[in-house]
């Protein structure tokens, strides 16, 4: 971001516009649509804003649920600052859109405006598009966008974004300030925030800083007033004032400090100190031994003391405003020598998986520094130099040993002792515990989880049928087969790891159930009419499945009716016909279906013909010969003379009368069934009695 001025100021104006719907939000919405706004433009009427003035960003959006009322929608923008400190902007109409400039147009686009307010001692500058938008539709839905950047300028009322203070921001010292403002006339007032309260400490150009405003931070307020009235101000600030530095003195040893011979750390003030010390003492350390604080600085160092650093520190106050340039503070060294008086040992189990820790032994003269080396049947480990040792599998069945080295950061001189040796062992894994997870049924999968060891255990699994061993079954999960039913399963589990004992652990069984088969759908296929055929079509069912047919009559099992195709028959008619499946597979339950019941209706006979046979001649006996009539119907007869009934001539055979000489004579036959609807009667060719 950018201004202008004398100074380089930077501007962060940070701008958030929220849509708050008053609906249920993303998370919480129950609507199938999750399409988010789109936003088409963010644009500001004015690229350019004098202080004081409104700027107003009008968004235009498409969204398939656009908010219907200003009440739905408000901005919430965090208080953009300038720099650190300085608030720049305000939102206006308490937050909400511009009343009424909330609108969709026939094309679906909706738009409304935000505005706020630019302050009127806003610094001038250049306010880029970081500014985030985002932007919520009424059903919680929510996009994000972009505000436009701006420009904060005043052209006829130039001036600096921040006044100039010269001069050393240091107590005693005399500060002064500066603006540029052309044409405007500038005074300068000085404010002091001490306390939380606003105070003002100075006006005019110039200011001096005594010492009792020391550490305070002065906040310089430069107004400028041009003629027309217009009237900016501008801030800085000095930041902490500093104090005068003084050099109060050098703290030395009368004498080498020596064991068993009083020593003094001597304070010497600088003589040209302005003030004398309120209080002075000495502080002698000489770690690990406890701290020592005298008036005099005089102490006497212990045999334990030698070969220690002692050093002397000098507490001290002075008056406010003023500050050491340097701490004054002596160092020696007490005479060295050290000899062991204890040796180093081991602690901890030697064996893998355990910690070894090395005790340094006791040694006079409290040497300041130890370091180690590990050994493994007398040979230094590689990079093993902590006081620490993690016991490796390849240690087993060696003599495990740790050498100490004490010596001083002042001399060269060093002394090295080594512990007794430990054998190390092999290490114990802990228990491990294996649990089953899963469906005890046929078909279904059982897996192992396993608690306990070390990271790194390695674990090997077999699953055992009523404890004995599974062939192929060594992997962490199992499927249950037709041969697991009603028997126990469980699971060994082995664990190892190099440099330790294995170990094993078997869960507790799980007693299978039949498995539960998939199942499988039925469907009855083919036209439910007396004398078809009907069929069973199944689908979806376990692999190996055995299945068996019942048709049913009414719900009731039809007699010898078994298998998967049916011919429906005169006792089927106007009843409700389904077929009912049962599977059966070995270690599964069994499962039935039944199919959706189908009406059955009457069936259609094909009909036959008829044949006039025997010498048309009175006193002769005419027959009726029939062909290709279903099997089991029952024919009719009925005689015609001249295309009309004959009375009582209603049997296969017909005696031909005197009635009938010259006559055409013909026989009609019809058929019934049962279960089967009547045919239409069929009529022969006519012969001509003499």
């Amino acid at each position: 971001m950018r201004s202008t001025g004398t100074l380089i100021l930077s501007a962060l104006l940070f701008l958030a516009f929220v849509f708050i719907p008053a609906v249920p939000t993303l998370a919480s919405t129950t609507s199938d649509d999750v399409t988010p706004p789109e936003i088409i433009e963010i644009t500001i009427d004015k690229p350019v804003l004098k202080p004081g003035d409104t700027g107003t960003y009008t968004v235009r959006l498409k969204d398939d649920n656009p908010p219907t009322a200003d009440s739905y929608l408000s901005w919430s923008p965090q208080s953009p600052q300038f720099g650190w400190t300085f608030e720049t902007s305000k939102k206006l109409h308490d937050g909400r859109i511009v009343p009424g400039s909330l609108g969709t147009d026939a094309s679906g686009v909706t738009s409304f405006q935000l505005q706020f307010q630019v302050l009127s001692d806003a610094p001038y500058g250049h306010y880029d598009n970081s500014s985030s938008m985002t932007i919520s539709d009424s059903i919680g839905n929510y996009t994000f966008g972009t505000a436009p950047s701006f420009d904060v300028n005043d052209p006829l009322h130039q001036i600096d974004n921040e006044p100039s203070i010269a001069g050393k921001k240091t107590v005693g010292q005399t500060i002064s300030a500066s603006i540029n403002a052309p044409g405007a006339r500038t005074t300068f007032s000085w404010h002091s925030q001490a306390f939380g309260k606003d105070e003002v400490v100075g006006t005019g150009a110039e200011l001096f800083l005594p010492t009792k405003w020391y550490w305070n931070s002065i906040e310089l307020r430069a107004t400028a007033v041009w003629p027309d009235g217009k009237m900016l101000t501008r801030r800085a600030w000095t930041g902490y004032l500093e104090g005068i530095q003084v050099d109060i003195g050098k703290l030395s040893f009368s004498s080498p400090p020596t064991v068993g011979m009083k020593s003094t750390a001597v304070f010497t003030p600088n003589p040209d100190l302005p003030f004398q010390l309120p209080r002075t003492e000495i502080l002698i350390s000489s770690a690990p031994g406890p701290d020592i604080t005298t008036s005099n600085g005089a102490f006497t160092p212990f045999p334990a003391d030698a070969g220690k650093n002692v050093r002397a520190v000098l507490h001290f106050e002075l008056p406010v405003g003023y500050e050491a340039t340097e701490f004054p503070e002596a160092s020696a060294y007490i005479r060295p020598g050290s000899w062991l008086t204890g040796p180093p040992s081991i602690t901890g189990v030697p064996e893998v998986g355990h910690t070894l820790k090395a005790k340094a032994g006791l040694w006079s003269g409290e040497p300041e520094l130890f370091s180690y080396q590990w050994l493994r049947n007398g040979k230094a480990i590689e990079d093993e130099i902590s006081p620490e040792y993690d016991v490796k599998a390849e240690d087993v069945g060696t003599a495990l040993t740790v050498r100490v080295t004490a010596s001083w950061t002042h001399t060269a001189d060093a002394f090295s002792a080594t512990s007794a040796p430990a054998a190390a062992k092999k290490g114990t894994l802990p228990p491990l515990k294996a649990q089953l997870h899963g469906t005890a049924r046929v078909g279904q999968r059982l897996s192992a989880s396993v608690s306990g060891g070390f990271d790194g255990t390695r674990l090997g699994y077999q699953w055992l049928r009523d404890g004995k061993v599974i062939t192929s079954a060594t992997k962490s999960s199992y499927e249950l087969t037709a041969a697991d039913y009603t028997t126990r399963i469980s699971v060994k589990v082995t664990g190892s790891k190099p440099g330790f004992t294995t170990v094993n652990a078997t869960s507790t069984g799980r007693t299978i159930e039949a498995g539960t088969p998939a199942k499988g759908t039925i469907q009855v296929t083919g036209t439910t009419k007396v004398g078809n055929t009907i069929n069973a079509k199944t689908s979806g069912w376990s692999s190996g499945s055995t299945l068996s047919y019942q048709w049913l009559r009414n719900g009731k099992p039809i007699a010898s009716a078994t298998k998967a195709r049916y011919q429906l028959t005169a006792a089927d008619r106007s009843q409700k016909v389904s077929v009912k499946i049962t599977a059966r597979k070995t270690g599964y339950a069994t499962v039935n279906v039944s199919s959706a019941r189908h009406s059955v209706s009457a069936g259609t006979m094909s009909r036959g013909t008829v044949e006039v046979s025997g010498t048309a001649k009175v006193g002769r006996t005419l027959s009726a010969t029939t062909n290709r009539w279903p099997s089991g119907a029952k024919l009719s007869y009925q005689w015609l003379r001249n295309g009309k009934p004959i009375a009582s001539a209603t049997r296969a055979r017909y005696k031909v009368s005197s009635k009938d000489r010259s006559a055409k004579l013909a026989v009609k036959v019809g058929a019934s069934k049962p279960g089967y609807t009547s045919t239409s009667f069929v009529t022969s060719k006519q012969v001509t009695a003499r």
